[in-house]
């Protein structure tokens, strides 16, 4: 009496017998199909798990991409934030420099005229650094980066 095995037995089955029994070189579609030829399999059913196959790795390799661009666009949110965080402060700390230059050197004329601007200047500075280090990015925002990003691209392909 021969052994009766589920569908997904069968597929088990034959999942661990395709690898270890792998050829180690490429097959062609043709060589594909006359091995489940032998089988049982249509070849309908081959070409339909041809496509499946590649729809899924198609998709497989878009998410990927996504995910990577993803991560490009928060590291480059993350660079942006502390250039416009450092280029605020230094003009706040310039600002605070000339008045203690014009103010005769004196310490305690440092924050004469510049407390009022570099103060103001310095709270908008970590304002904008707070909102952007906690800040969740719109999917507006994250596609408008990747069409200024492929503009870019294009851009310099073109060479122009």
């Amino acid at each position: 009496m021969s052994q009766q095995f589920q569908p997904g037995e069968v597929e088990e089955i034959l999942r661990r017998a395709v690898q270890s029994t792998a050829p180690s070189d490429s097959m062609t579609r043709d060589q594909l199909v006359a091995t489940a030829r032998e089988l049982g399999m249509d070849e309908v059913a081959i070409d339909q798990a041809i496509a499946s196959y590649r729809e899924d790795l198609q998709r497989t390799q878009t998410a990927e991409e996504e995910k990577d661009l993803r991560r490009q666009f928060a590291q480059e949110r993350r660079a942006r934030m502390w250039t416009d965080f450092g280029s605020t402060f230094s003009v706040a700390v310039m600002l605070v420099g000339i008045n203690f230059v014009t103010s005769g050197m004196s310490i305690l004329g440092m924050f004469g005229w510049s407390k009022w601007p570099a103060g103001i200047m310095t709270v908008i500075a970590v304002a904008g650094l707070v909102e952007k280090m906690f800040a969740v990015p719109t999917e507006t925002k994250f596609q408008e980066w990747k069409l200024r990003r492929q503009k870019r691209l294009n851009k310099a392909t073109l060479g122009g």
